[in-house]
């Protein structure tokens, strides 16, 4: 998924919808953020928080970070920068609340939601994001990416079959581009395939072995019967065979 971190334009271009349609999918990997590592923080003594992705969050870049959301309460781009770096210090819980708190100011910021359904949010804050989304659906029905990041909310809910069918729609509005369908109802057909999965286990079947079960072997009593019953049949069908000149059976 490759995107600039605190992009906050909402205004989707080709190449945002592109950007967006393979974060949403999951269908490449995430890249780096925007934030450089920078090697004055080790030579002034600052003492590294987190390392991820190969990058070192340093004390101070994240105090800034926080100072700057802090002073600027509705900068959606603050707040979910601020979320970005305390992600990846390993702050999942506190970046949970910082992006929440960027579609609080900007409620059509998808990659906030994205982050959300990815980085182990509670329950609640995950309701909080449906029910933000589903007002902008009512809203903005063929809102793409509005519309994506609701399935991947109420998929991380386990609510596989209504994500499926979020994404159904996407396809019968036609607001999908056509090079991104073959993608879409790839995922599609995954989250279908959950959803099947965990009414199988709902009605007791705990395992894929339970779905193909060898019937046990019949009593001794019953084969032997059986073969009887072959047997007779085969010498029937050997009278019944036509003959031809000179009484040579036609049948082998």
């Amino acid at each position: 998924m490759q995107f600039m971190a605190g992009t906050a334009n909402k205004q989707f271009s080709g190449s945002r919808i592109a950007m967006g349609i393979s974060l949403t999918l999951a269908f490449s990997s995430v890249a780096p953020n925007a934030f450089a590592q920078s090697n004055a923080n080790s030579a002034n003594g600052q003492r590294p928080i987190a390392i991820a992705a190969n990058q070192t969050i340093s004390a101070e870049e994240l105090r800034q970070a926080r100072a700057n959301a802090e002073a600027n309460p509705t900068d959606a781009k603050a707040h979910y920068t601020l979320a970005e770096l305390l992600r990846k210090s390993g702050r999942n819980k506190e970046a949970a609340h910082e992006y929440l708190e960027t579609t609080q100011i900007d409620p059509a910021y998808n990659l906030a939601y994205h982050q959300l359904s990815i980085i182990g949010a509670d329950p609640a804050q995950l309701e909080t994001a449906v029910t933000r989304l589903k007002t902008l659906k009512q809203e903005k029905p063929n809102d793409l990416m509005l519309r994506v990041a609701l399935s991947e909310i109420q998929e991380k809910q386990g609510e596989f079959y209504q994500a499926a069918r979020e994404l159904i729609d996407l396809i019968f509005q036609n607001s999908v581009p056509d090079k991104y369908k073959a993608k879409v109802n790839a995922r599609i057909h995954y989250l279908l395939s959950k959803a099947k999965y965990d009414e199988i286990n709902a009605k007791g079947i705990t395992s894929e072995d339970e779905l193909d079960v060898v019937p046990p072997p019949l009593p001794e009593s019953v084969a032997r019967a059986n073969e009887a019953k072959n047997l007779a049949a085969s010498k029937n069908k050997d009278a019944h065979a036509g003959r031809g000149a000179g009484h040579t059976p036609l049948l082998p």
